[in-house]
């Protein structure tokens, strides 16, 4: 039988040559998973779907937040994203530290969202101005999701 990664190789022959987009391939993705036993996280990694800068599958807002109820995180998150992931699980001083991890703009932003779910107004507009983003008026939901999506889409 064909091993997954010549599996890999002869569907991203086709991809390549046959010009399909990528909704076909979400649906192969199902298929193949069943065909050779694989878990839909597993299929998800193969290459076929949507994929981010890197050239990886790329995970929506919703995949996200529902693998917060897995046991352990997603594979290659940022600090900000790992701070998301924590939150969704009501685990604000965790995602605080990963946050704080974060030297950058993207940890800035979601650290600015943390003082906001605590209620503390005055440290999240210091944190958006180090985000140099303006502070927030959405829900908290609004929020996360806005953030999840944008990190999420740069992955």
């Amino acid at each position: 039988g064909l091993e997954i990664f010549q599996l890999h190789a002869l569907l991203l022959f086709f991809r390549h040559f046959h010009q399909i987009g990528p909704a076909p391939w979400r649906s192969l993705g199902a298929v193949v998973a069943q065909v050779f036993g694989l878990s839909m996280i597993a299929a998800k990694r193969l290459p076929f779907g949507r994929t981010g800068p890197n050239g990886r599958s790329a995970m929506d807002v919703n995949e996200f937040r529902a693998s917060a109820s897995d046991a352990k995180p997603p594979d290659e998150l940022s600090p900000a994203l790992m701070a998301l992931w924590h939150l969704a699980r009501g685990e604000w001083d965790s995602a605080h530290g990963h946050a704080q991890s974060d030297g950058g703009r993207d940890g800035a932003w979601v650290h600015a969202h943390l003082h906001r779910v605590e209620g503390d107004l005055a440290n999240a507009g210091y944190w958006y101005r180090r985000a140099d983003r303006p502070p927030c008026e959405a829900s908290l939901d609004d929020e996360w999701e806005e953030i999840a999506a944008a990190l999420l889409a740069a992955k």
